[in-house]
């Protein structure tokens, strides 16, 4: 294995095959993949041979000063592993100016002739030889340095300093004390660079976990109802609480591309607790992310840098949580019975329509404009003059939401959805319904032996009678209702605003969870 000859020098091939499977720290890569462009720690260079240069392997073999087994004075094998590493050369490598090795050769380099080194008297204890390399010191410093209170100091540091460069040469001066000095602080220059730069990051990312920290642990009921749209801090805190335990044992979504992995499936019967690195943020952090989305209609990248997170990991945590609270809090969407709606009527509506079980109405919502043709007519909207999605809205008499449909596409009419839907199958004999002039459901409503009550069809221009005004007025009051709690629906902006056609697959999820949320504020009509 190549090394360098020089005494107290362990350079070698060895440490830089080490060094390319090290992982860089300015490119943060392996120097063996090609991505890295960092030069070697230092250079391994052969002697220079006796056909070519026999007096520079001559010289060389001088300034090494090494003695055989025998006592004479070295010299490397033809074919031998010795060389002489780049740190012993003023340039870093054999130049023309400076073709021999004079730094850091394990003694220091005398104007007289250089004479091999001898091993110590057995008389010479470390401590006596420390003791005479101290004492040399303090003369040299002695010699250069004059007495002052500020010599004083610099006398005291090259004492305790014994490897300083012992240099009595004035400015601009080219000696190899210098040369090298300068070289050090240049590596040191460049590396308190590198340092003030991390210590700049580290700061950024502090002052983020600052925000964040203070934005999620200090919040009020008003800022509850602004930002995440519950009704105080004790409904969000019961909402965490009520999804922590399914939560910790969820799998984030990794996107539509699945790696087939050939090792042993992990049987999660014995272990279930969630795999892969830990999560940055808490489970209530992460809600509050979902839930702030939802309310505000925020990009990603503003919720990455509010949490700082990077933007990927955002959206992995929202499209995780959007489906698992869709699942989670669709039991709050529910279609009660006849006693229970009968109990939770309010006294101005169970006078006037004692049999009313629901209150339908379309809500759309606009959507970007998809680039495929057939979906642009799929989703547009005559009503609307927009891409919109549509979807069918049931609420019981005292505001909750009660039905839900799936996404339709704008294109679609109301009585076609009604009739796909479900809501038919959930109508018993004798119930009433109330819906717009648009729902067409009268004969879908007599095979169950229900009834559907709209407002009376107006005459043209002829006046209407006194008795069709004062219908008109009694299922107006009424029908407002499901106005109000789709407007609650779309109190979330994103609903409110246009939607991300990135969102669209995610749309029967993003209604289900803000309709829950909606279930869990105050009854929107009075008892």
């Amino acid at each position: 294995m190549p090394i360098c000859a020089i005494l107290g020098c362990s350079n070698s091939t060895y440490h830089l095959y080490k060094w390319k499977y090290d992982v860089c720290d300015s490119h943060h890569c392996k120097v063996a993949t090609g991505n890295c462009f960092c030069p070697p720690p230092f250079k391994l260079y052969p002697f220079p041979t006796e056909k070519r240069d026999g007096a520079a392997r001559l010289r060389w073999a001088k300034l090494v000063n090494r003695k055989n087994q025998k006592g004479t004075h070295w010299l490397p094998h033809p074919n031998g592993y010795s060389r002489v590493c780049s740190k012993h050369f003023v340039d870093g490598e054999p130049t023309e100016l400076n073709p021999d090795p004079v730094l850091n050769l394990g003694y220091l380099l005398l104007d007289s002739p250089m004479s091999p080194r001898a091993l110590p008297r057995r008389d010479e204890t470390p401590s006596n030889k420390r003791r005479k390399s101290v004492t040399a010191t303090q003369t040299n410093v002695d010699q250069h340095v004059d007495d002052g209170p500020d010599n004083k100091r610099l006398r005291a540091f090259a004492l305790d300093h014994a490897y300083v460069y012992k240099c009595s040469c004035q400015e601009n001066c080219n000696c190899t004390g210098c040369i090298q000095k300068q070289k050090d602080i240049n590596k040191l220059t460049d590396k308190v660079e590198m340092l003030v730069g991390k210590v700049e990051e580290l700061k950024l990312k502090l002052k983020n976990a600052s925000i964040k920290k203070r934005f999620c642990s200090n919040i009020n009921d008003k800022n509850v109802r602004r930002l995440t749209g519950l009704f105080s801090t004790e409904d969000l805190d019961n909402l965490c609480e009520y999804v922590l335990h399914k939560a910790m044992k969820m799998r984030y979504w990794e996107g539509k591309k699945k790696v087939v992995s050939t090792i042993v499936p992990r049987n999660f019967k014995r272990t279930p607790k969630k795999t892969g690195p830990k999560s940055k943020l808490s489970v209530k952090d992460e809600m509050i992310l979902v839930l702030m989305k939802l309310r505000l209609g925020l990009s990603m990248v503003f919720l990455a840098s509010l949490f700082g997170l990077s933007v990927g990991t955002c959206s992995k945590i929202f499209y995780t949580w959007i489906k698992f609270l869709a699942i989670q809090l669709k039991p709050l969407i529910f279609w009660p019975n006849r006693d229970l709606i009968r109990s939770t009527q309010p006294k101005q509506i169970i006078n006037k329509w004692p049999a009313l079980r629901c209150i339908l109405d379309c809500a759309e919502i606009f959507i970007e404009r998809p680039q495929h043709l057939q979906l642009q007519a799929l989703t547009w909207s005559e009503h609307k003059k927009h891409n919109t999605v549509k979807l069918l809205v049931g609420i019981a008499p005292n505001g909750m939401i009660t039905f839900l449909s799936n996404a339709w596409g704008g294109r679609s009419s109301d009585a076609h959805i009604v009739r796909k839907s479900e809501f038919l199958n959930l109508v018993d004999p004798g119930d009433c319904i109330m819906a717009d002039r648009e729902f067409p459901i009268q004969e879908d409503l007599k095979f169950r032996q229900a009834y559907l009550e709209i407002l009376p069809p107006s005459d043209g221009y002829q006046p209407m009678t006194t008795e069709k005004v004062h219908k008109t007025k009694k299922v107006a009051n009424v029908r407002i209702h499901v106005e109000r709690a789709i407007g609650r629906l779309k109190y979330f902006n994103i609903l409110g605003n246009t939607l991300p056609i990135t969102l669209v697959p995610h749309i029967d999820d993003i209604f289900t969870v803000c309709a829950a949320l909606c279930n869990l504020l105050p009854p929107l009509v009075c008892k």
